[in-house]
């Protein structure tokens, strides 16, 4: 009997097998990270193999290109965001004005208290993961074998820790946009 889903993950693996090589350089230029952009195409044909509806992809092959730069930019612009506030956060440290340190003493106990209620706030697998990849800088490979999990759970983990840990933060967000942006003009 004749399956569409069989022939239709054929040729993704077939696509996979010729392509896979050039996809994570198109990945890699955005990203400049290679672990990331393996990681990057490998979740696009993940995704591209679980859609039932087979008539929404016209071109395989475009779908894949402009799958793999939308999500490799958009982890560059996540990547440079954090670098940028850990930099931000490194000079806020080392600058004070007079009178200033007494605000930001008490605004900082405050955003450590709030930061460390939101991740005591997360479920213990969750936490694991977050403090494990997100606080020390793990790669997602390395956090999976120190936990014995799969790459795709440390993932989806780290998804659901940021979306817990941004939920929980969102007054403090804005406080840190209102206390450490500089007027302009």
């Amino acid at each position: 009997m004749y399956n569409p889903l069989t022939n239709w993950h054929r040729t993704i693996e077939s696509i996979f097998k010729m392509k896979y090589k050039e996809l994570c350089l198109l990945s890699y230029h955005y990203t400049d990270d290679i672990n990331e952009a393996e990681d990057i195409v490998q979740d696009v044909f993940i995704h591209l193999l679980n859609k039932t509806k087979l008539d929404t992809v016209k071109s395989i092959e475009a779908y894949l290109i402009v799958a793999i730069k939308n999500n490799s930019l958009r982890a560059a612009k996540k990547k440079r965001n954090f670098e940028s506030l850990n930099e931000h956060l490194k000079h806020s440290d080392s600058v004070t004005t007079p009178g200033q340190y007494e605000d930001d003493s008490a605004a900082r106990i405050t955003l450590k208290k709030n930061f460390y209620k939101a991740l005591d706030s997360l479920p213990t697998e969750c936490r694991n993961v977050f403090l494990l990849s997100g606080l020390n800088g793990m790669k997602y490979a390395e956090t999976a074998e120190e936990l014995g999990i799969s790459i795709n759970t440390v993932k989806s983990q780290m998804k659901k820790a940021y979306k817990i840990m941004r939920n929980s933060l969102k007054q403090i967000y804005l406080f840190i946009a209102l206390k450490f942006t500089k007027p302009v003009g």
